[in-house]
């Protein structure tokens, strides 16, 4: 699936930039019409619940950062 690898490979290169990650995934949506419904937060790497998922990265530099942001996200 053409998303998956982009998720993939973006997240990839954001680590590989020194970065840590934390997924905000979205359930998937077959219109705007229709309300969205936020998934959960998770730590990468991980997969997605569904490859038909949407989201953000959220990166920060260093642990510390990522401890924090967990923390609110109550993780």
């Amino acid at each position: 699936n053409i998303g998956d690898r982009c998720f993939s490979a973006l997240a990839d290169l954001l680590v590989s930039q020194g970065y840590q990650i934390l997924v905000s995934e979205w359930y998937p949506t077959d219109s705007y019409n229709t309300a969205l419904r936020w998934r959960r937060f998770v730590p990468y790497p991980c997969q997605l619940v569904s490859t038909r998922a949407w989201g953000n990265l959220i990166a920060v530099r260093g642990p510390d950062e990522l401890a924090r942001l967990r923390g609110l996200a109550q993780l």
